[in-house]
């Protein structure tokens, strides 16, 4: 139900932007241009596109484009807690810290193929490949006044997939198209990971692995490209 109500989101678009679109004076020509995009997200600010560090394309033609997509995404989160317990006869203080670091890097290649352009507009079928790799670990530490215990957890994984996309782009210049897009995406992923924990003499480690695959949905991506 939600990826038809994303559908139709499109089709009411490009069908608003036929009828008030004028129509520019000169042909629009794309061919042997290359364009950097951007995603407007829901607060109407630029943000990066197909959530990619880095996004463009190249036109072959005015009918057909390659597009490039890069992604990188780093992040560490350290968190400290200290918690009193209080007992019938005592009070203990309980430290516990925790440190949270992933990274994870993507590319999707995309072949888009793109209708007649009309009054400014083009609507625009894509399909491509996908692949996206991450590397995560946690490492959690709680200390009493005679206990400490430490909790590792490492995780990767590595996913491939075939993107397949429908959107249309108005030219409001020869240089500036706002697109919008719906796309899903079928992805296999692989994993592995170990969970270790130890306590004094005591250590327990446990590995993992295995496999996941099937469709993902994409939400309407609203973007600006720059053509030059």
């Amino acid at each position: 139900m939600k990826q038809k109500i994303q559908l139709s989101t499109i089709l009411a678009l490009f069908i608003s932007l036929s009828i008030f679109a004028q129509e520019i004076e000169q042909p629009i020509d794309l061919t042997g241009k290359w364009a950097l995009q951007f995603q407007i997200d829901h607060y109407f600010t630029l943000d990066d596109f197909q959530g990619g560090t880095f996004s463009g394309k190249y036109h072959l033609s005015n009918s057909s484009a390659f597009r490039l997509g890069v992604s990188y995404s780093s992040e560490t989160d350290e968190q400290d807690e200290k918690q009193t317990l209080k007992f019938s006869d005592e009070t203990e203080t309980v430290n516990k810290n925790d440190i949270r670091e992933y990274d994870v890097i993507g590319f999707n290649l995309q072949y888009l193929y793109y209708t007649k352009i009309v009054n400014s507009i083009s609507m625009f079928l894509g399909a491509g490949v996908n692949y996206e790799t991450s590397l995560s670990n946690r490492k959690g530490t709680t200390t009493r006044e005679d206990f400490t215990g430490t909790d590792i957890y490492e995780t990767s994984y590595s996913g491939y997939g075939i993107d397949l996309l429908i959107g249309v782009e108005w030219f409001v210049r020869s240089n500036i198209g706002i697109s919008a897009e719906y796309g899903s995406k079928y992805r296999s992923i692989e994993y592995e990971g170990t969970d270790s924990y130890s306590s004094g003499d005591e250590s327990i480690s446990v590995d993992y692995e295995g496999t996941e695959s099937g469709f993902e949905y994409d939400r309407v991506k609203f973007g600006v490209s720059i053509y030059f």
